[in-house]
């Protein structure tokens, strides 16, 4: 009757061990600080689909043009400058593969071993080659893989983060009223912070090349746009919906090691194109991966 009587023990004891890992809290931390001269390699795969009808006042509306394709990008990265709170604001990204795949066709947009800047100025991130000139389809691809942080727009912890440790399961709302504030500053239009709703979930902790991390979700639905953009092109109504994911290690002084976001957008907007009224409508669906490893 012993050996029963121990496997009792031990189960309670499992069961008294997993119930306080569930009461654990933790930090939460979505922006990782960054040093010059860090360097990290990293693997992103984007896709994009669009959709585009253009309506003129007094004719027939054209036919809706649509374009879909994938982007890879690989290589190693390095920290160029910071700003005051360790925000990556100017990086290299030394090539390994820069592709986009379009129709099952696959076009280089950059050659292995090319080296590619991306800095923030002026409230734009700014792409150029250390030698040579990208191409006009690289300059265009290259936002929807790279980002850096812009000093005057909020972070990922001032909208999706809290300041409250959470436990396993532990959900918060995030800041609609600096999301709001963030797409005015941006030109993406006037949204009423109480159009926008959304939510950050810690799931679970998983290990991801035996580091632990915390597995981030997060969902955010934004159910109105309106306003005018500088130049003048008047939004006429819109929705947007987003979800994001990422593997945060519980040491906050390492980055993500993986990342992802989906979006899907509808926007109207109303613009005058060569002397007459027009209509604008889209509808756009984009993805993006990221696995990112540090380089010792």
């Amino acid at each position: 009757m012993i050996f029963p009587n121990r496997l009792l023990i031990l189960a309670t004891l499992m069961l008294a061990t997993s119930a306080a890992n569930a009461e654990e809290l933790y930090d939460i931390k979505l922006s990782r600080p960054f040093k010059v001269g860090m360097q990290y390699d990293r693997q992103v795969t984007a896709t994009m689909k669009q959709k585009t009808t253009l309506k003129i006042a007094g004719a027939q509306a054209d036919r809706p043009r649509e374009e879909e394709f994938q982007l890879e990008l690989s290589g190693r990265f390095e920290t160029l400058e910071v700003d005051d709170d360790g925000h990556e604001t100017q990086l290299a990204v030394t090539v390994e593969k820069f592709e986009r795949i379009q129709d099952e066709k696959r076009e280089p947009l950059a050659e292995p071993g090319q080296v590619i800047i991306a800095r923030s100025e002026d409230g734009e991130t700014q792409f150029s080659l250390k030698n040579g000139e990208l191409s006009p389809a690289a300059q265009s691809m290259l936002p929807l893989v790279i980002d850096v942080h812009d000093p005057q727009s909020a972070d990922d912890d001032d909208i999706f983060g809290t300041d409250e440790k959470q436990p396993i399961g532990g959900s918060w709302l995030i800041d609609s009223e600096v999301l709001a504030r963030d797409f005015a500053r941006q030109d993406l239009g006037t949204v009423d912070p109480a159009d926008v709703k959304g939510r950050s979930t810690l799931v679970s902790i998983m290990k991801e090349d035996g580091t632990p991390c915390l597995h981030i979700q997060g969902e955010l639905h934004v159910s109105r746009f309106g306003g005018q953009m500088k130049d003048g092109t008047r939004i006429a109504g819109g929705e947007m919906t987003a979800a994001f994911a990422g593997l945060f290690p519980i040491d906050n002084a390492t980055l993500p090691l993986a990342d992802s976001v989906a979006m899907e957008m509808r926007l109207t907007v109303k613009a005058v194109i060569q002397g007459h009224d027009a209509t604008v409508e889209t509808e756009l669906t984009r993805t993006r991966e990221g696995k990112t490893r540090m380089v010792e």
